[in-house]
Order: structure tokens, then C-alpha cells, then sequence
């Protein structure tokens, strides 16, 4: 099990998200499953919200981009380097097709 520290960008689910909350939570309290993920998701999701659940609040974040996971749904930590070099390849990439246009 990957275990994100609160701050990390993971991958989980074919989408990225930043870790905000690591811990417990209330409505499970089974030896399994105690491990949560709270993230913060980059789009609003139909039954996402903003760290608050059930009247508890675990971490705060913008309305329906939080989201939950048991921590053995984090695929992986993806670093600030690979982040960066993922951003400057994509800027080559919106640049070469904006020169070919």
C-alpha cells in the first residue's frame, strides 16, 4: 500500500488528485479498512464535497471536488518533478501544433 503524505499528488482511478487528509474515519471502523484518503479532486464531481462529510469536517477543500478512498486505492506518489516535466512537455507539444496551424 502506497501511503501519500498530506500535500502529495497521487493517481488513483485514472485521474490525479492532492492528498488533504490521511486517517480514520467515522463511518468505518473496521480494522481493514482504517486507513482513509482525503483528496481534492482538479474537477467537481455530482457527490463530491469540501472535506466535510457527514458533519465532520476532516479537511477543507473547494464544494464537490473532495472525495474519500480507502488508502489501498492510491495507485501511486506522482512527484513535483515528473509534474513539472509532464507540464513542459505538453507546453512543447501546444507549441509545435500552434507553429504547424
Amino acid at each position: 500500500t502506497v501511503v501519500p503524505k498530506i500535500g502529495d499528488v497521487v493517481l488513483v482511478k485514472k485521474t490525479i488528485a492532492t492528498c488533504m487528509y490521511i486517517g480514520p474515519v467515522h463511518w468505518k471502523r473496521d480494522c481493514n479498512q482504517a486507513l482513509y484518503v482525503g483528496l481534492e479532486l482538479p474537477e467537481a464531481i455530482p457527490n463530491g464535497h469540501n472535506g466535510t462529510y457527514d458533519h465532520t469536517k476532516y479537511y477543507e477543500c473547494k464544494p464537490k471536488h473532495g472525495v474519500f478512498v480507502p488508502a489501498t486505492d492510491i495507485i501511486r506518489i506522482i512527484s513535483a518533478h515528473e509534474l513539472l516535466q509532464k507540464v513542459h512537455s505538453f507546453q512543447c507539444t501546444l507549441q509545435r501544433l500552434k507553429a504547424t496551424s
